[in-house]
């Protein structure tokens, strides 16, 4: 359901940088239903790559495919239905503070709605009832009326979460999600794209940092260096030499660090 094919992203220089290839040539295809965890250093192109998917980021050179059309090109405008599909789950959580659980949550429907509804604040039944859905399902129904920034980090976090499978999308893209949590925490964030992977058969792409995380919950792991795939395989297949060619860094870049 997502193919890359040669995708490089490059950062043009500056008056106070050289030019940076964050992404090199990948090809890669995602099947859908898989759980997919991205790993590598900061700067690796992880989260270059995620946001590649939804075209947050202009790709450089090559193609990106989304259930078999090519949106490498796609305007703001015609991005805008293949968005719908393509959860984004943010580090920083990304709600609304001022506003409810139940109205955050709500955002994620906005792309099936007319623009005079969304300026309205206008949501059908059926829409308040999938939020509400979603919302127990995350466990935070006797939140619902509480603001986003009266809630934990977690919690939070699990809002992002039922925002983004409100929009009933065919993949979500979690941009490390447990960046700011503690290691409970973070496993109840993952068990519950774990749930929406398994019950729902929505696609997972994860980018995190722990290799833990990324063995136990996910059915593939990529491993990304200096913009490119040095590894793609199944968890039980990354061993102590693959995880170091993944992570090596040249010399040079150990003295700047």
């Amino acid at each position: 359901m997502i193919e890359a094919i040669n995708l490089s992203k490059v950062y043009p220089a500056t008056d106070h940088t050289k030019e940076v290839y964050a992404l090199k040539n990948v090809s890669v295809k995602i099947e859908k239903g898989e759980f997919v965890s991205v790993i590598g250093l900061s700067g690796a192109g992880k989260s270059t790559f995620l946001r590649c998917i939804n075209r947050m980021n202009t790709i450089s050179e090559g193609k990106m495919i989304f259930n078999g059309i090519d949106i490498t090109n796609y305007s703001e405008n015609q991005l805008r239905d293949i968005r719908k599909k393509i959860g984004f789950i943010f580090q920083q959580f990304n709600l609304v503070k001022n506003i409810s659980v139940l109205n955050n949550v709500l955002i994620g429907r906005i792309g099936y709605n007319s623009v005079w509804k969304n300026v309205l604040g206008k949501f059908s039944k059926e829409d308040i009832e999938k939020a509400r859905h979603y919302i127990n399902e995350v466990g935070l129904i006797e939140k619902i009326r509480v603001r986003a920034d009266n809630l934990s980090g977690g919690q939070q976090q699990r809002v992002a979460i039922a925002r983004a499978v409100v929009q009933e999308p065919d993949v979500i893209l979690a941009d490390e999600p447990m960046a700011s949590l503690d290691p409970k925490l973070s496993d109840v964030i993952l068990g519950l794209l774990k749930k929406f992977n398994y019950e729902n058969n929505i696609t997972i792409l994860l980018n995190v940092h722990v290799i833990e995380y990324a063995k136990k919950y996910s059915t593939r792991i990529i491993g990304f260096n200096k913009g490119e795939i040095v590894f793609d395989g199944k968890p039980d297949e990354l061993d102590h030499h693959t995880i170091e060619h993944i992570y090596k860094q040249d010399k040079t870049e150990l003295e700047n660090l």
